[in-house]
């Protein structure tokens, strides 16, 4: 049986969500052989490598292969900001991937990229081997599709627009296409399209070269909110059923929202999948974090709160189904 290969790509401060992520896909595929690719650059040190590998140690058939990038990849790019989420840049990190041409030897002809958000629930053997012939890569649709500007984009909204934090990548394809050049070409030449990162580069370039996949294989936060608060416009009838089917079987569980599953202001349903894995790492004593990191500023506006002086913390959690109502949707799909 061939390995199955897994694409990740890390930075210093994204360890410990990467590290569970990999157990999940460890424990969920531990029958077949699976290779880790890590890219990383010159901030992850040994001592971050070793809790990366510890997390897989016990699991024979299992292991990591770690890619460097030089930091300086894209410093001829002075279009790519750096930063980080909170003050509404993106590190380069998040571009690493549309060079993993460059990354990966010719011997591996395709990946399945998985960002450190991302808790796999059952086997990947289904989506591994799927055919991926005559197209680039296999994606699943962005849970805000019809929030995006496709005039920008400069193609139809009938193409639709995909979310690029799981890929099964076709790298021949890639290869025999120059798809990196194309990548590179328009980072340097039209920055004024690109709003989302990488995201927006992979939308332009391969929105009419995609297969699209069924949504359980990229389970967005917001595939989990009622149908109410959806954001597919005009096309949520056409993912309906589909839809349904990923929120009741969901293999790959993508927290999209700014509050993840390790801070305690986390409203998905799911994010007890994510607990699980998390306390089959190093990392199983650590409480929970903060979405707000500063401590002070959390602490001021929780006395403030405390005193009538703030309302409530914002919040999500009406847009969300809870998981009683999970429960009823999973049964209703059972007799259907």
């Amino acid at each position: 049986m061939d390995s199955i290969h897994i694409l990740l790509s890390t930075d210093c401060n994204y360890i410990m969500p990467t590290s569970v992520t990999m157990k999940s896909v460890s424990i969920q595929n531990i029958k077949s052989e699976v290779i880790f690719h890590i890219i990383i650059d010159n901030g992850v040190k040994s001592k971050h490598k070793r809790q990366l590998e510890k997390v897989i140690a016990q699991t024979s058939n299992h292991k990591v292969v770690f890619h460097l990038v030089d930091s300086e990849y894209f410093s001829n790019f002075p279009q790519l900001r750096r930063g980080d989420a909170k003050s509404g840049y993106i590190t380069q990190a998040t571009y690493y991937r549309l060079v993993v041409t460059d990354i990966l030897p010719e011997n591996i002809h395709k990946v399945i990229y998985i960002d450190g958000d991302v808790i796999n629930t059952d086997s990947l053997n289904s989506l591994w081997n799927l055919p991926l012939d005559n197209y680039a890569v296999g994606t699943v649709t962005d849970m805000a599709e019809s929030k995006h500007d496709f005039s920008k984009l400069g193609y139809s909204p009938k193409e639709g627009y995909f979310n690029a934090g799981v890929l099964l990548i076709n790298l021949d394809y890639w290869r025999e296409h120059k798809l990196k050049e194309k990548f590179l070409y328009l980072i340097a030449n039209e920055p004024e399209r690109i709003v989302l990162h990488d995201q927006d580069v992979l939308n332009i370039t391969l929105h009419d070269q995609k297969m699209n996949l069924p949504m359980r294989y990229n389970v967005q936060n917001g595939f989990l909110w009622k149908p109410e608060y959806n954001q597919f416009g005009e096309r949520y009838k056409n993912y309906e059923d589909d839809l349904k089917q990923a929120i009741c079987h969901p293999v790959l569980l993508h927290f999209t929202d700014n509050k993840k599953p390790w801070h305690v202001e986390d409203c998905n349903p799911y994010s007890y999948e994510f607990i699980k894995y998390y306390k089959q790492t190093q990392w199983k004593y650590k409480p929970l974090s903060h979405c707000n990191k500063s401590k002070l500023r959390y602490l001021g506006a929780k006395i403030l709160r405390d005193i009538h002086v703030l309302g409530p913390a914002k919040t999500d959690e009406r847009k969300y189904y809870t998981l009683e109502e999970l429960q009823i949707l999973k049964e209703q799909y059972k007799e259907q």
